[in-house]
């Protein structure tokens, strides 16, 4: 769907707005919500660190300049395996928490199944090393139970819960595959 009929569709079914995966067309996104009431909830992008020089999407820092003022929250992930995978990303991380703290925003790890941050306790060790009072996380219920670490959520949630920015539910069942989660 084109950016004007995903807005459509989200206000016609009663949404508040798009979590958007990207940094592209952030202008006419912001467009096609505001002509409608709705909000750019936020933008979801990332890093992989089994690249070189492994940094953030080239678009992002613009897409940051131009989300100036909307409140987005721009969710962060940190994927691929490195030795030295905490210093580069900390390194990354910290680049992109103050440019979103130039323009007013925040940034969320978001834990990601099989990714370098992938639960919560990694994105607390993240977090605590970056040292950026606009950097927080997101609690995704399909990628926690994936991790098999179940008997602890709540435990984890306590610890994370001062740093936590979004919770996402998505219907995960507390067994089976992707296919389920």
């Amino acid at each position: 769907l084109s950016l004007d009929q995903q807005a459509e569709l989200a206000q016609r079914t009663g949404y508040a707005g798009i979590f958007y995966s990207g940094v592209k067309d952030i202008p006419e996104l912001l467009a096609a919500h505001t002509n409608r009431g709705l909000k750019v909830l936020g933008i979801y992008t990332g890093m992989d660190l089994s690249k070189p020089n492994a940094s953030f999407d080239p678009g992002l820092p613009e897409a940051i300049r131009q989300l100036k003022g909307s409140g987005a929250l721009i969710t962060f992930t940190i994927n691929g395996k490195a030795e030295d995978g905490d210093e580069r990303s900390v390194a990354v991380v910290r680049q992109v928490a103050d440019m979103a703290a130039e323009s007013g925003l925040r940034v969320a790890l978001y834990p990601h199944y099989g990714f370098h941050v992938a639960r919560i306790e990694d994105a607390l060790r993240v977090i605590d090393k970056a040292k950026r009072k606009n950097l927080g996380l997101v609690f995704n219920l399909c990628h926690w139970l994936k991790s098999g670490d179940e008997p602890n959520l709540v435990a984890r949630l306590k610890k994370a819960l001062p740093h936590t920015y979004m919770v996402s539910i998505n219907g995960a069942d507390h067994a089976g595959d992707w296919d389920r989660l």
